[in-house]
């Protein structure tokens, strides 16, 4: 079985959630406002559970019991176990296919900062540091700069270093890191940019791995994904995946699809190109991904639903502190130098061509979007 089949009929299974909510809903809701009540991602939650333990224990028995008590349709119910059951099985034969191989590291992740003396932003320069190093060997974390400080800071904890060589109104042009990164790292398989305050689980590694068994040619592929806001990240949670989880669950944000915080493509992508948009201020990813799809007729792959990355968000710079910058609109400047005309709203993560996501077996796939919002449409 496809794995395009075997996610459709997750979303029947979905679908049969959703009937079972509104089941749930329909005998509960006059059950007092303190009372839990019985949702589909209750039941989604469980289900995933379920399928992943092979079907072992008892579905009912994997419920909360708050949804174990409304009287289901018989129906419904004989339904959902014959699709759960059909899920198994197809997880089973998924769990024997061989995997492409794939050597590590699987990316080289740099980034790039200026030293500060602003003790908070140093605290999260360290957390980067420390998170970034906790994926190693599949990650090999690079750092940008021209302090000796930094240099010296990155090395403790196991990052390599590069020096700035071209920049733009005192910030590091994109495409030359890349090229600099592709042409030095040449042994990983991928490469990749995320801003300073950008923070990973494991789910980076079986992501990008999704998309090299996906682009297993020489098809150029450039990846991408939205960042989830979360204030105030101690020490204590930056330095644990499951900590980092369970804070963008309580507390933090989905951002915007106009926010993009994170590239990675392969040796394919044609970055000679791409003209010298910097970091670290306005447009550079919005002109970088509307020129990919439209010009350059180049997948782009939205990992959002696969990849968590969490922004450490501050209360001086906020979620806008890019808008804040005196050479903010450098990029601006240099599209309309070169006579260059964007429809930004080519550039949202909403208008890739392809996304990742965890499939009831729990692995990670690429699927191909089978319809977009209407500002996508290149010009």
């Amino acid at each position: 079985m496809s794995r395009s089949s075997l996610i459709f009929k997750g979303i029947a299974i979905l679908s049969l959630l959703t009937v079972l909510d509104i089941l749930f809903f329909g005998v509960l809701m006059h059950r007092k406002n303190d009372v839990p009540v019985c949702s589909a991602d209750d039941v989604y939650h469980s289900v995933v559970d379920y399928i992943q333990k092979n079907g072992k224990s008892n579905l009912e028995d994997s419920l909360p019991d708050i949804c174990r008590k409304p009287s289901i349709d018989v129906k419904i119910k004989e339904n959902l176990d014959a699709a759960i059951k059909n899920i198994i099985q197809e997880c089973e034969k998924e769990r024997r296919t061989p995997k492409v191989f794939i050597t590590y590291p699987i990316v080289a992740l740099f980034s790039t900062w200026a030293s500060t003396n602003d003790t908070v932003k140093a605290e999260i320069h360290k957390n980067t540091l420390r998170n970034w190093a906790s994926l190693k060997p599949k990650i090999q974390p690079i750092l940008f700069t021209n302090d000796s400080k930094e240099v010296a800071l990155a090395n403790e904890y196991g990052w390599h270093t590069l020096p700035i060589i071209h920049e733009g109104s005192g910030a590091p042009v994109l495409k030359t890191m890349f090229k600099t990164v592709i042409e030095k790292y040449s042994g990983s398989v991928l490469y990749g940019y995320a801003n300073s305050d950008i923070l990973f689980t494991d789910d980076l590694v079986s992501t990008l791995e999704a998309v090299v068994t996906y682009y297993n040619d020489s098809t150029p592929v450039l990846v991408t994904g939205r960042r989830t806001n979360v204030p105030n990240i101690t020490q204590e949670v930056a330095d644990s995946f499951d900590n980092l989880r369970a804070a963008a669950r309580d507390r933090g944000e989905l951002f915007s699809t106009n926010a993009e915080d994170l590239f990675f493509t392969n040796k394919y992508f044609p970055w000679s190109g791409i003209i010298d948009v910097v970091v670290g201020r306005l447009a550079y990813d919005n002109w970088l991904i509307a020129h990919t799809r439209c010009k350059l007729k180049i997948d782009i792959v939205d990992t959002t639903d696969s990849l968590l990355a969490v922004h450490q968000t501050t209360t001086a710079g906020g979620n806008w502190e890019g808008f804040k910058h005196p050479k903010s609109k450098h990029n601006y400047a240099l599209l309309q130098k070169l006579k260059i005309k964007v429809k930004f709203e080519n550039g949202f993560t909403s208008c890739a061509q392809m996304a990742s996501l965890r499939n009831f077996c729990g692995r990670t796939v690429i699927m191909k979007r089978d319809s977009w919002p209407a500002d996508c449409a290149c010009v």
